[in-house]
């Protein structure tokens, strides 16, 4: 069936008739559909007579205006319902029985009937209240981009036509050929062209006709060009490849089906034993869905076939078991039906089950179409329009596209890039990966995407993992440890989706490749390895594509360059040019790379500043064969130059929006799918736009009246819904009673205090850099005047200041720049700011270096009880500071317990006066000065194998041990006690609290030695001559403590340390625990370290470098960075494992904020728990 529309503006002209005559020959369109005739029925009875149709009828012109005709061939059962001055509607029946509205449309060209003409139609398409299609010419356009030239189009263009559309579920059936249909025929700037006539119909109408689609046929002697609408474009359909259906996994028989394909014996690599084995997989699939499982529709109308059944005989309680059986069967098959039309749609963000079948069934239809490639234009304005031409067309360019031009390899290739990678990271991008990351990987992929060439996607391995897991994991770590891929791995479909409605020539289509899904663990796992180091492969000037940097950047940058053009008045003139690279990601050779000679004329352009002459620029653009960029240009898709006039420059966000909604009409979508479509797919529309410009009022409060009729309508077909409750209440968290849908304006907001806050902090990004250069060179422009002539994206910026400053708080770092009484240092205080203990105090001018002592590297308790209340100064001493704040000093050489001889370690342990206090002063009266001590290893080996006159029968040597620990790392306490804390030594209580500690730890370890402790296989060793540092804190209150412990690679404790420390939350907790682990590599002299723990955020920190978390862990982060650049010749790797896998150190935290123990321990100095932890966890190695 063919529909042809043409405004023709008048029919009484002999070439008019001759135009008619040759389009009717060559299309024989079943329906012919003429606005502006400008005849009367004597003469439209003529033209049927000319052309050769059946019937007709005909609406009279006015004198020399208007007139409709509709014509229509023989054989059509048709009845016209209404007609007047606008349209021509009439019902027509197809042979195979369904029933639609067919009606021609003319729009008025004048504002003042437009009410009426709406009108008129929506009585007309409601009246009917079946299938739709309107075609013709509707005089209005639904964006800017169906307008080129002229000025911008206002929001009440073609508002009568978005509102019908939204009421009423219209859908734009697209259009095949020239963008435009209508042409005001005048030359150079004045010449204006729009998409004035197009064909739209309901879901109802899409769904008789899935293949339905319009073809813009060549302008003849009207403005207007014709348009023909094809209810089956797609001819010659060919066999389609294997598909599985995800709606299988659901039948318990089809396991049955994967484990006779698994079970047959098959030789060759691992990879080929795989793909043989999919292959009878799919081969059984096939035979067992023809057989077992059978079509969908076809079982359903079984089911209800036998209900209607059972419902009419004697309810009795075997026909009662049979009706209830009969129900759940049917529920089951039509949550089937449901998952096949949601795997073929493509939308993921929705999930199956909640009656969205008909939304997933128009969804397919409507994407298949807009994908179809149904003819092709050539160089010479010929069209291919078979299937065998269109793909010959493609294969040769293809060809030629990735032939390659034979280049010059360059000499000393391999000097150009230095080595960044180092050694230890280079062994873990290449090893062998392990059986739990495989498996990971494969369930952190999405089981819905596209499959492969072999037709089976993530649903499949994740269903049926028990069957076929091991041979993927064969097949993976086949490739990595032999590095050869089977080369029906590695095949690929290339699919091409137009870049845009109406595509119709090879750079009209971008091309993708749909992998085998066994390839895409392959690589998923090579880019989660690679992550880490991107940053330190990829220049800083590629903004996209890499953690922690935002592609947004570039934009930022952009507008400050074109701002910095449209400023430009005096002085020499600037010329931008904007280059697009052709084909940039299609193919790479060092010629191309190096010469750069691709470059695409068509999307490429120049700008410049206004002081640059007219002439000149002219003769520029004809020399290079640049054109001049455009006003309504866009890059990155947002506008490049900005007018005074906001609201038309960000129109387009508002446009996106309603024709996403448009095309997602509610009437097909349950309340769930609605909630999940608003938060997940159309709140995010103009998410990129809205991070670097403020957007007007009016655009935010258009989208958000959009979002709210598309909510509360639920399928009405009228303007008018009723909103059970108010938006506001909607927009609040779901926890607190809300949907958790977001005004646009408190998101714009939110997003641009996202970039103030880039700023503020002052972040290293490029664009960052740019705009403080360019607007804010001192760090006070926060409370600094507003810069004048600012760019839109500055001045979106500046709005967002009074709220990061309310919010604002400063890290401390050496606390040199920090006024104390001015700025907000102090988390969790009034305004962030210490309250004074006098008023008088804030006459005191101060800094926090001040507060901070320089011997203890800590804050100076005594000091602040002079100037702040208790409340403030428990909030400081919570302030972590930074280790590399300070450059430190000289350490003392005099004991600073007794004052009278150097301080060393034998000195200090042994020979002090307080050191025989301490090992005299407990019940068991130790004399260490009885024994050879020279040196620290002559300490140790006395305390590891300690002499039998230390030892008796109720004193062993494990107990000696721990009591050398105790009394070892108590001394150094109280040593640091006298230099950084000032407190003066009682000699009494050092031998008391020694025996204290050891009867609680010895208690402790006893209880736990019963206790056994179970550890899964997840703790990997380093490599041999490696140690890895597993971290944890614990935290609570305030108060927290830190746990490293460091292994080699047997899985032995090579040592342990903990620490309890004040600080303000547990991320910063975490970000120490680090810190000391990092300080420890120093202070032991650590070559090839890993450090393990589960703290995700401070983990991706480190091993990317940039800031994810809390901004109280920002600073120590940062620290910790500072001190892994002091670690020359130390590899060190940062790394995030599970909870289950850091079991150790997580225990070994928990008992040191129990027991309140500080310093290290050895290997069988451990607690119980730990001890038995690592234990378990040698046991797996």
């Amino acid at each position: 069936m063919k529909t042809i529309a043409w405004n023709c503006r008048g029919t009484n002209k002999n070439p008019t008739i001759r135009a008619l005559k040759a389009m009717n020959k060559e299309h024989n369109p079943d329906y012919l559909f003429l606005s502006e005739t400008k005849a009367d029925e004597r003469r439209i009875d003529i033209i049927r007579r000319r052309l050769g149709f059946y019937q007709c009828f005909c609406v009279p012109s006015l004198g020399k205006a208007g007139g409709l005709a509709m014509f229509w061939k023989a054989g059509m059962e048709v009845r016209v319902l209404e007609a007047n001055s606008w349209l021509i509607a009439m019902s027509v029946k197809q042979e195979y029985g369904h029933e639609w509205l067919l009606v021609g449309v003319y729009g008025p060209p004048y504002a003042r009937y437009r009410r009426e003409f709406w009108e008129s139609l929506q009585e007309v398409v409601h009246e009917f209240g079946g299938p739709w299609m309107c075609v013709g010419d509707f005089n209005c356009i639904i964006s800017q981009e169906e307008k080129r030239g002229g000025s911008k189009i206002g929001s009440s263009s073609g508002g009568g036509l978005r509102e019908f559309m939204e009421d009423w579920g219209g859908i734009d059936l697209g259009f095949i050929g020239y963008e435009f249909t209508w042409c005001n025929k005048r030359g150079g700037l004045a010449n204006i062209r729009e998409r004035l006539d197009r064909a739209i119909c309901n879901g109802d109408w899409r769904l008789i006709f899935p293949k339905a689609g319009v073809i813009h046929l060549p302008l003849l002697q009207s403005d207007h060009n014709p348009i023909m609408v094809v209810a089956n474009l797609e001819v010659g359909r060919k066999a389609r490849p294997f598909r599985f259906e995800a709606a299988w996994t659901r039948d318990a028989s089809s396991h049955q089906v994967i484990e006779a394909a698994w079970e047959e014996p098959v030789r060759g690599s691992a990879s080929y034993r795989l793909m043989r084995r999919i292959q009878r997989a799919a081969k059984g699939l096939r035979k067992w869905n023809r057989e077992n499982f059978g079509w969908c529709n076809t079982r359903i109308e079984e089911i209800k076939q036998k209900l209607v059944e059972y419902q009419r005989v004697e309810p009795s309680t075997q026909n009662i078991s049979h009706l209830i059986n009969l129900q759940q069967e049917l529920d089951e098959w039509l949550v089937r039906q449901e998952v096949i039309w949601r795997q073929k749609s493509r939308e993921i963000w929705l999930e199956e089950g909640d009656k969205n079948t008909k939304f997933f069934h128009l969804s397919t239809v409507i994407r298949r179409r807009a994908n179809n490639i149904d003819r092709i234009k050539l160089e010479d304005d010929n069209w291919l329009t078979e299937m065998g031409d269109i793909e010959n067309y493609f294969l040769d360019n293809f060809r030629h596209l990735y032939q390659s031009s034979n280049p010059t390899w360059p000499a000393d290739l391999e000097g150009l890039i230095q080595p960044c990678i180092e050694e230890l990271e280079n062994e873990r991008l290449c090893r062998v990966p392990s059986v739990e990351e495989i498996k990971g990987t494969v369930w952190e992929m999405n089981p819905w995407k596209a499959p492969g060439p072999n037709g089976m996607p993530g649903v499949f391995y994740q269903t049926y993992w028990e069957v076929v897991g091991n041979d993927i994991i064969a097949a993976v770590q086949n490739f990595f440890s032999s590095g050869v891929m089977l080369r029906e791995l590695n095949q690929t479909f290339i699919i091409l989706i137009p870049k845009k409605m109406g595509a119709d020539n090879f750079n009209m289509f971008r091309p993708i490749s749909l992998c085998n899904f066994s390839y895409k663990i392959i690589s998923k796992i090579i880019v989660a390895r690679l992550r880490p180091i991107l940053e330190r492969l990829i220049s800083p000037t590629q903004a996209a594509f890499v953690p922690g940097r935002w592609i947004a950047e570039n934009t930022v940058i952009v507008h400050e360059i074109v701002h910095t053009f449209q400023k430009k008045k005096k002085g020499k003139g600037l010329l931008g040019i904007k280059l697009d690279i052709q084909k940039a990601y299609d193919r790479v050779e060092w010629q191309f790379v190096l010469k750069v000679k691709a470059v695409n004329l068509a999307k490429s352009g120049m700008f410049a500043s206004r002081n640059v002459h007219r002439v000149v620029l002219n003769k520029i653009a004809k020399d290079w064969g640049c054109k001049k960029i455009s006003l309504d240009a866009k890059y990155l898709g947002s506008p490049l130059f900005l007018t005074r006039r906001k609201s038309k420059d960000f129109e387009f966000l508002a446009e996106r929006l309603e024709a996403k909604i448009n095309s997602w009409s509610s009437k097909y979508l349950s309340w769930a799918g609605r909630a999940t479509m608003i938060r997940s797919v159309a709140q995010m529309i103009p998410v990129y736009t809205m991070s670097t410009f403020k957007i007007p009022s009016k655009i935010c409060d258009r989208m958000d009246a959009t979002i709210r009729r598309f909510w509360w309508k639920n399928g009405s077909n009228t303007r008018r819904f009723t909103a059970w409750k108010n938006w506001e209440s909607l927009c609040q968290p779901r926890h607190c009673g809300g949907m958790g849908f977001r005004k646009f304006k408190e998101m714009n907001v939110a997003l641009l205090a996202k970039m103030a806050w880039l700023v503020a902090s002052n972040n290293e990004k490029l664009c960052v850099k740019v705009l403080k250069a360019k607007y804010a060179r001192n760090n006070d422009w926060l409370r600094g005047k507003k810069v004048r002539s600012a760019s839109w994206v500055w001045r979106s910026i500046e709005n967002c200041s009074s709220l990061i400053s309310k919010g604002r708080c400063l890290s401390v770092g050496s606390g040199q720049s920090i006024n104390v009484w001015m700025e907000p240092w102090v988390p969790g205080a009034v305004n962030f700011k210490p309250t004074p203990r006098m008023e008088e105090a804030r006459d005191t001018p101060m800094v926090v270096a001040n507060l901070i002592d320089p011997l203890t590297r800590w804050w100076d308790v005594d000091k602040m009880r002079n100037f702040f209340d208790a409340e403030s100064i428990e909030l400081i001493k919570r302030i972590p500071i930074p280790v590399c704040a300070f450059s430190g000093g000289e350490d003392e050489k005099m004991c600073s317990l007794c004052g009278i001889q150097e301080e060393s370690e034998v000195h200090l342990f042994k020979e002090c006066h307080v050191a025989k206090m301490a090992w005299f002063g407990t019940k068991w009266c130790i004399r260490l000065e009885k024994f050879q001590i020279n040196s620290r290893l002559d300490l140790v080996n006395l305390f590891i194998d300690p002499p039998n006159e230390l030892l008796d029968q109720n004193f062993n040597q494990d107990q000696f041990l721990l009591l050398a620990a105790i009394t070892v790392e108590l001394i150094w306490k109280a040593r640091n006690e006298t230099i950084f804390n000032k407190k003066d030594l009682v000699l009494n209580t050092l031998p008391n609290h020694i025996e204290k500690v050891f009867d609680l730890y010895y208690k402790d370890s006893r209880l736990d030695s019963n206790m056994d402790i179970q550890c899964p296989q997840v703790w990997k060793a380093p490599q041999a001559q490696g140690i890895k540092m597993n971290v944890d804190a614990a935290w609570k209150d305030g108060k927290a403590s830190l746990a490293v412990i460091a292994r080699d690679h047997h899985g032995e404790c090579v040592k342990a340390w903990v620490l309890n420390v004040v600080t303000i939350s547990a991320e910063a907790a975490e970000a120490m625990a680090v810190r000391m682990a990092v300080l420890k590599v120093l202070e032991e002299k650590y070559y090839h370290v890993v450090i393990e723990g589960d703290a995700k955020f401070v983990m991706d920190s480190l091993s990317t470098s940039f800031h994810r978390g809390s901004w109280e862990a920002a600073r120590i982060i940062e620290d910790i960075l500072q001190l892994v650049k002091v670690l020359q010749g130390t590899s060190l790797i940062f790394q995030w494992t599970r909870r289950n896998s850091n079991v150790v150190a997580h225990l070994l935290a928990k008992w040191a904020f129990c027991s309140g123990f500080n310093g290290s321990l050895m290997n069988g100095s451990l607690p119980g728990k730990v001890a038995k932890a690592i234990e378990s966890e040698k046991a797996y190695l």
